[in-house]
């Protein structure tokens, strides 16, 4: 049954993982969107029985975490004086929200409405 088991929890793993490309596939166009990517780590693993050097056996693989990528992204050419890029890493805008103190932006898209003040 172990052998079994190691096998299922790959499986179950790596479809954790098509389901992270996925989001990433589908947000691809949205503009501020940070992708994403799977780490994986080992289950705990059992000492193998009948040896003397302590040996383990794997008892499978889980996801050990879903990380964002915070890397730059693309730069591209607007009209509009209101849109911004921030250059470098964990970029983004700090701006205040009518319900909290401030919130952080990303995408950059900023629009002008009443009484002048800016949404994203």
């Amino acid at each position: 049954m172990g052998a079994l088991w190691t096998g299922v929890t790959g499986l179950i793993s790596y479809s954790d993982a098509i389901s992270v490309v996925a989001n990433n596939m589908a947000n691809v166009n949205t503009t501020g969107f940070r992708s994403s990517r799977t780490l994986f780590s080992d289950l705990i693993s059992s000492e193998a029985g009948g040896t003397s050097d302590g040996s383990q056996v794997g008892n499978g693989s889980t996801v050990g975490s879903v990380s964002l990528l915070t890397d730059t992204g693309g730069y591209s050419t607007s009209s509009s004086t209101l849109d911004m890029a921030i250059d470098g890493e964990h970029g983004y805008f700090e701006v205040r929200n009518p319900d909290t103190d401030k919130v952080y932006y990303n995408p950059g898209r900023l629009v002008q409405f009443r009484h002048q003040r800016l949404s994203g």
